[in-house]
């Protein structure tokens, strides 16, 4: 991924470089209401946007941690060569195993939050 980013120069901080890709760090302490607003709420996180600045468009967004680091590689490759006709991007079935995880944690959430109820309820039923 970093072939294809902008260059800095590592004294100035200045870009040197303009690159097909752009990179960001959001700390997460310094910009909580930005990361909540942008639903990153699972670090660390990749969002993916394509376009000019000011029309840019959010295409995807996942979890990412270090072993699926690759993922990130193969997503920028996919999009830098123009989505070929009938190949799915890299990331969906990652985006959709992740999606379905979250379902099930919050769905297992929302029945112990039922259970703890009914029990402070006396076990009675309205």
């Amino acid at each position: 991924a970093n072939l294809y980013g902008d260059k800095y120069d590592p004294t100035t901080g200045q870009l040197v470089i303009p690159g097909y890709v752009r990179f960001a760090e959001i700390e997460f302490t310094e910009q909580e209401d930005l990361c909540r607003r942008l639903k990153a709420s699972r670090l660390p996180h990749v969002l993916i946007y394509r376009g000019q600045a000011g029309m840019a468009g959010k295409i995807v967004q996942y979890q990412c941690g270090p072993s699926a680091f690759g993922l990130v590689e193969e997503s920028v490759e996919y999009l830098l060569a123009g989505p070929p006709m009938g190949i799915q991007p890299p990331w969906v079935e990652f985006v959709a195993a992740q999606e379905a995880m979250l379902a099930e944690k919050e769905a297992a959430e929302q029945q112990q939050q039922q259970q703890q109820q009914q029990q402070q309820n006396g076990g009675q039923q309205y």
